[in-house]
């Protein structure tokens, strides 16, 4: 039978990378998978010895042909951090070369999580863990156990309430839906519907009023991103600055206004509009523009006045704001055949 390359990956040590492989520990058990065509994980063993069955067409006997890969046939040895492998399959040699991946300790996983969400401020600001049997304002320790089925296997269910001047809005219909959600997923649930909606209060008390509307998101440099389902725009010294689409919300709206505020720009000479520039914003130059607006479709420019408690601009709608908001409600209705579809309603 023709050798073909296998791919092992594992939930332990074991690294896939295009086709190569790496083997654990003896006391760790894998569940395989390959990229090969020609062969298939036969059953789950001990990394020991691996046993495949041949998917090959030819193969049309009863009898399954199998590769071992035997321990003790394995030769290691690392390099400059890297490890190299040599298993001998069927008597020919296959060779793989993996990087060494550190071993963190909790503190330094803490830490490591700590850099990750502090860049991205992300506006999580309470969540209740029935892991610690408490509520935590710090997103860091907003995780979920790997073994959660959430996770793995992707069963979960979930609902949405709001909050407005303090109150929860139909709180006991949410949670009521959410629990028959939950039975007809067949998840048990381990907290009563008393006990459950007063989690939700708690939870929503501790996050407390933060006075704002919506928030801005930031990217893994520290750059202005978007807001949660809109893209942001300021104005700051005649220009309008919008942040590059690369890694964030391609926004339909947002690339309209983009090509109105050029037309704009052109049209007026500069005089009203100078330029308009799609880059990287620091946090900084956001807070200190003249103006500040968000884009969404079904909103299409909403004016920012305040960020983070900082007064945008003079603290009031910007003159500009207000004349792109003119031109994208005057291209909602009256533009061009490219960006209006008719729509054949029935007489």
């Amino acid at each position: 039978m023709p050798l073909s390359v296998c791919s092992i990956t594992t939930a332990f040590s074991g690294i896939t990378v295009n086709g190569s492989f790496t083997v654990p520990s003896d006391s760790a058990r894998c569940e395989s998978v390959y990229a090969s065509n020609q062969l298939q994980l036969q059953q789950i063993l001990p990394v020991s010895t691996l046993a495949f069955r041949s998917r090959s067409s030819h193969c049309r006997s009863s009898a399954v042909p199998s590769v071992q890969i035997n321990r003790e046939r394995i030769f290691t040895m690392t390099i400059s951090g890297a490890t190299s492998n040599t298993v001998e399959m069927n008597g020919q040699s296959v060779t793989t070369k993996t990087e060494s991946i550190p071993v963190f300790t909790l503190e330094e996983v803490a830490s490591k999580l700590q850099q990750f969400t502090e860049p991205k401020r992300r506006p999580y600001t309470a969540m209740y863990s029935s892991i610690v049997g408490g509520i935590t304002l710090d997103p860091t320790a907003m995780v979920v156990p790997l073994d959660d089925h959430i996770v793995h296997r992707g069963h979960a269910v979930f609902d949405t309430a709001t909050v407005f001047n303090g109150c929860l809005y139909e709180l006991d219909a949410h949670v009521d839906r959410l629990l028959r959600s939950a039975a007809q997923a067949r998840i048990p649930l381990p907290f009563s519907r008393s006990v459950l909606r007063n989690i939700l209060v708690q939870t929503v008390a501790a996050s407390e009023d933060k006075g704002a509307f919506q928030a801005v998101w930031l990217d893994d440099e520290g750059y202005v991103a978007e807001a949660a389902n809109m893209n942001v725009a300021f104005v700051s010294k005649g220009t309008l600055l919008m942040p590059a689409f690369d890694n964030i919300l391609s926004g339909c709206t947002a690339k309209r206004v983009v090509a109105l505020a050029e037309q704009l720009a052109a049209k007026s000479k500069g005089e009203v509009l100078q330029k308009v520039e799609v880059r990287k914003i620091s946090v900084e130059e956001a807070k200190s523009a003249d103006e500040m607006m968000l884009l969404v479709s079904s909103y299409l420019v909403v004016p920012v006045t305040e960020w983070d408690g900082q007064q945008i601009g003079d603290g009031g709608v910007g003159s500009i704001t207000r004349l792109i908001s003119d031109l994208m409600y005057q291209d909602l209705i009256n533009g061009p055949p490219e960006v209006r579809e008719p729509v054949p309603y029935r007489q």
